[in-house]
C-alpha cells in the first residue's frame, strides 16, 4: 500500500506543478493583454480621425492641379481674344504679341460672353505685362502663364464660365 501510494503522490505533484505552469501561463497571458490594453487606449496616440471638412475647405486645400484632376468641368464653346501687343517688365524693352483664347463651359454661350471679354483682357493684359522675358520662354514659363491666367480668370468670373485658358499666337521681339 506504501508503495501504491507513492506513486499516486508523485502523479499528484506532477499534475499540480503541471496545473501551476498553466496557471502562470494564463496569467501571463492575461497581463499581457491588460498591458497591451491600456497601452492602446491610454498611452498610444490616437488614431487619425476622418476628415470633417466641408467641401469648400476641402477644395481650399488642394492644389490647382488636384482641382482639375477631380472636379474638371466639361469643356464647350471657345471664345478668341483680340490680339494684344505690349511692353513686358524689365530692364530691357522687349514687346510680347500675344493671342489667347477662352475655353468655356458647357452652360455659356460665346456670343453672350464676348460681352464680357474686356475683363479677360484687363486681367490679361495686367497679367503679362507684369512678366520678364525669362518667364516665357520656355515651355513651362508659358505653361506656368496660362495656368495663372486661367486661375485669374475663373476668379474674374467667380467659377463660372472659363474652364481655361489657351495660348494661340505668341512672339516676344
Amino acid at each position: 500500500m506504501a508503495t501504491g501510494t507513492g506513486k499516486k503522490g508523485a502523479e499528484d505533484e506532477d499534475e499540480s506543478a503541471g496545473g501551476g505552469r498553466k496557471k502562470l501561463v494564463v496569467m501571463a497571458v492575461a497581463a499581457l493583454a491588460v498591458v497591451g490594453g491600456v497601452y492602446k487606449f491610454v498611452l498610444a496616440s490616437p488614431a487619425e480621425t476622418p476628415s470633417t471638412l466641408s467641401a469648400d475647405e476641402l477644395a481650399a486645400t488642394m492644389s490647382p492641379e488636384e482641382k482639375a484632376a477631380i472636379l474638371e468641368p466639361p469643356e464647350g464653346e471657345i471664345v478668341q481674344m483680340e490680339e494684344m501687343i505690349l511692353n513686358l517688365s524689365g530692364p530691357e524693352d522687349t514687346f510680347l504679341k500675344i493671342r489667347l483664347a477662352l475655353v468655356l463651359d458647357t452652360e455659356t454661350v460665346a456670343e453672350e460672353f464676348e460681352a464680357e471679354l474686356p475683363i479677360a483682357q484687363d486681367l490679361a493684359v495686367q497679367y503679362l505685362s507684369s512678366l520678364q522675358p525669362e518667364d516665357l520662354r520656355t515651355t513651362e514659363g508659358k505653361q506656368k502663364a496660362k495656368n495663372e491666367l486661367g486661375e485669374g480668370m475663373k476668379a474674374a468670373y467667380k467659377g463660372e464660365s472659363v474652364v481655361r485658358v489657351l495660348i494661340t499666337a505668341l512672339v516676344m521681339q
